[in-house]
């Protein structure tokens, strides 16, 4: 009887190391920042294929169907910036841009989620609208010729 328990006890240790590394697979399955210089083919094949560690079998159509649209253009977007040097796509330019919209609203109101938001950063996508970050540089540049302007000719 002992023999039998001690089998039993081994096979609960082996089981439980199983999961254990299991487990330690998937947390470490995390989508990367990508560096400044690095060749974002790399990241495009991984995303391709990523799950990003959900179950992808237990998960409703819905939400398969709304992750992959998301990772989808994402995709795009990794793609334009390697063929263009940057992420700053109009937001009247079709699906992409309604897209980058709305990231960006997301991301304003808190709703972002966590690995997305890492994932744009990774890849320097600048959540200020563009329109409004090249008016604000105007506004400054003006401004500051203004004040430069009024020590020149104030007594």
């Amino acid at each position: 009887m002992c023999q039998a328990e001690d089998e039993m006890a081994k096979k609960d240790a082996k089981q439980n190391e199983k999961k254990k590394r299991k487990k330690e697979r998937k947390a470490s399955d995390s989508h990367p920042v990508v560096a400044a210089g690095t060749d974002v083919s790399v990241l495009i094949h991984h995303e391709a294929n990523m799950d990003d560690g959900i179950d992808m079998h237990t998960m409703n159509t819905k939400a398969k169907s709304h992750d992959e649209k998301w990772n989808i253009l994402f995709m795009e977007l990794v793609e334009y910036k390697q063929k263009n040097g940057h992420c700053n796509i109009l937001t009247t330019n079709g699906s992409l841009g309604k897209w980058i919209s709305k990231q960006r609203t997301l991301n304003r109101s808190k709703k972002l989620k966590e690995d997305r938001y890492k994932k744009l950063v990774g890849i320097s996508f600048v959540f200020e609208d563009v329109r409004f970050a090249s008016n604000n540089e105007r506004w400054n540049r003006l401004f500051m010729g203004l004040v430069e302007y009024k020590e020149e000719w104030t007594l």
